[in-house]
């Protein structure tokens, strides 16, 4: 996604018009629409956007297509149920941990186990 494909879509994401974006990221409204057509921005702007539109730079710039902002994804359901798995992930994580550790535990009491014998 270009990036001044990706700015119109997060200016209409925080409904604002061109010159109310364009002012809060320190361009005028002409000079947002000969920007965003050029796909021409300073640096200093992109940061502007970035900072308003609460995503990082690299965000910004990158192929990566930005959905929410950081404000929306604290409401948005499919969000909170991304959380839910991930926290259901984790602990599904940490009890095959815990696992892990006791067959390893247990292979060892075996290892030994067969070391004694075969000493025998």
């Amino acid at each position: 996604m270009l990036i001044g494909s990706k700015l119109e879509y997060l200016r209409n994401q925080k409904n604002y018009t061109q010159k109310e974006f364009a002012e809060k990221i320190g361009m005028t409204g002409s000079g947002y629409q000969f920007a965003v057509n050029k796909n021409d921005f300073k640096y200093s702007t992109l940061l502007n956007a970035a900072k308003l539109c609460n995503i990082t730079i690299s965000q910004l710039v990158s192929d990566e297509v930005v959905t929410h902002d950081s404000d929306k994804n604290k409401d948005c359901a499919s969000c909170q149920q991304k959380d839910e798995l991930i926290s259901a992930l984790k602990q599904t994580i940490e009890a095959k941990e815990e696992l892990i550790q006791a067959l390893k535990t247990q292979l060892e009491i075996q290892q030994n186990l067969l070391d004694k014998r075969a000493a025998s």
